[in-house]
């Protein structure tokens, strides 16, 4: 598809991107999450978002940032279960997930990248990212503290 029927349709996928997001966002707020409490979506529309506190991390999260940066620190996050999915959506845009030492990561998908240290032993919790990015990045990396 080229010419006159591209360019009208190119204009309207952002519009439809973001009433996607406000449909699944309505009446909720994506900003702090305290430890008791459990996300399951993130979804940002041309900003930005960090997760670098104590806080529930569900075994599926998803997050969607379309034109902002997102950083989910995992050093001090509680995992619900041994194997945590993690997919990630970025549309002109970065995630980057970091993870602690000796934590088993697994990555697949379209513009995923990962420097993954340490030795994860048997019993290791496993992070799998499922992500997809287009003009943007999802990476993740270990880090061994907490800010």
């Amino acid at each position: 598809m080229v010419g006159p029927e591209y360019e009208a349709r190119v204009p309207a996928v952002p519009s439809v991107i973001k009433q996607l997001f406000d449909l699944v966002t309505e009446g909720k707020d994506s900003g702090e999450v305290s430890k008791s409490e459990q996300k399951r979506v993130t979804i940002h529309l041309e900003s930005g978002w960090s997760a670098r506190i104590e806080w529930r991390v569900p075994e599926r999260y998803s997050a969607l940032i379309y034109k902002g940066a997102c950083q989910l620190d995992l050093r001090a996050a509680e995992l619900d279960g041994p194997v945590t999915t993690i997919f990630a959506v970025a549309y002109k845009s970065e995630i980057e997930i970091i993870v602690p030492p000796g934590v088993r990561v697994e990555l697949g998908g379209f513009g995923t990248s990962g420097e993954v240290d340490g030795d994860p032993g048997p019993n290791a919790p496993i992070i799998v990212v499922r992500g997809f990015a287009h003009k943007g990045s999802i990476e993740a990396r270990t880090s061994p503290s907490h800010p």
